[in-house]
C-alpha cells in the first residue's frame, strides 16, 4: 500500500503562497502569486496520488482546512 502524498500550502511571506510535499524540502515547493492558485495545484497533486492530502495553512501557519484524496486503509479493532 502507498503512503499518503501530503502536500501543503503555505504562505510564502511577500512572495506569494508555496505548494511544498512533506518531508521533501523547500527545494520541491512550487511558488503561486495567489493561495487559489496554491490550492488548486496541490489538490491536482493530490488527487492524482494514490492517497493525497491537503493542507491549507493560513499566513500564521495554523492550519485552515484539509482534503483528503483516495483509499484510506481500513482501520482493524479489537
Amino acid at each position: 500500500m502507498a503512503n499518503r502524498r501530503v502536500y501543503h500550502v503555505i504562505s510564502f511571506g511577500d512572495l506569494g503562497w508555496k505548494v511544498e510535499l512533506a518531508g521533501s524540502g523547500d527545494s520541491e515547493g512550487r511558488l503561486f502569486e495567489l493561495k487559489t492558485q496554491a490550492i488548486e495545484h496541490a489538490k491536482l497533486l493530490a488527487q492524482a496520488a494514490e492517497r493525497g492530502q491537503v493542507v491549507i495553512h493560513d499566513r500564521s501557519g495554523r492550519i485552515q482546512t484539509e482534503y483528503t484524496y483516495g483509499q484510506d486503509p481500513v482501520r482493524k479493532v479489537g
